[in-house]
């Protein structure tokens, strides 16, 4: 099938990342490390209880299956505007202001929490 025929796609991303792209049957319909797919960015990161949970390793944590090999838990998550100088925060901070604005300023996304 074409990728546009099926209801989900995985597919290998840059940087060891993972885009999922889900068809808009399943709108309101996915749970786990997909987030709850409803518009309501405050329920993405639940337990398998359906409760809030706090960060991303937490609700990761909530979902992983028993850790029989060993593997060490990820560590926390940082900010990365304190790994780096402020001459590079700077220009960050700059470069990303852009999105703030108009005409992105009036998207339904808060880009501010990026």
């Amino acid at each position: 099938k074409q990728w546009y025929q099926r209801r989900v796609a995985i597919t290998a991303g840059s940087y060891g990342s993972v885009n999922l792209w889900i068809h808009g049957t399943y709108y309101e319909r996915t749970q786990c490390l997909c987030g709850t797919w409803d518009g309501d960015s405050g329920n993405d990161f639940q337990d398998r209880n359906d409760n809030n949970v706090g960060s991303p390793n937490a609700m990761a944590a909530a979902w992983k299956v028993a850790n029989d090999d060993g593997c060490p838990n990820p560590p926390d998550p940082t900010d990365p505007c304190e790994e780096v100088d402020r001459a590079t925060r700077n220009w960050a901070e700059q470069y990303c202001s852009r999105y703030k604005q108009e005409p992105f300023k009036s998207c339904p996304v808060d880009v501010t929490q990026y």
